[in-house]
């Protein structure tokens, strides 16, 4: 695969959770639970924050799925069961509620946005 752009998400912290969830669907391997380390913050709210290299087809593919809860709803569905079958699937209301928040930038940076620095885990 050849990586030709650059892809960040961004979802207030309510919202973690669920798209770690889809995260870990989205990523062909089994990195994507880990995503969204980085925090920042905007007008007072909290944010987590993801980038990652990726491939022009998935940067098109995803941000036309995370405005598409119903059809985002059937991947997530087929590759828990597939993949993640001891796991739980997020839920439709999860799924909407995040499509409804989640920000996704191409090969762009999002603005007005604050970086958090994190306490280390030591």
């Amino acid at each position: 695969m050849i990586y030709t752009n650059e892809m960040t998400l961004i979802v207030p912290i309510d919202q973690l959770e669920t798209a770690k969830r889809v995260s870990r669907t989205l990523d062909p391997d089994v990195g994507g639970f880990n995503a969204f380390e980085r925090r920042c913050t905007k007008d007072g709210v909290e944010y987590a924050i993801y980038s990652t290299p990726v491939t022009a087809s998935f940067a098109s593919n995803a941000a036309l799925l995370l405005a598409l809860p119903d059809e985002l709803a059937t991947i997530v569905v087929n590759d828990y069961a597939t993949r993640w079958p001891d796991l739980p699937v997020p839920t439709m209301e999860e799924l909407t509620a995040l499509c409804e928040v989640i920000e996704c930038y191409v090969d762009s940076q999002p603005e007005g946005y604050e970086p958090v620095v994190m306490e280390s885990a030591l």
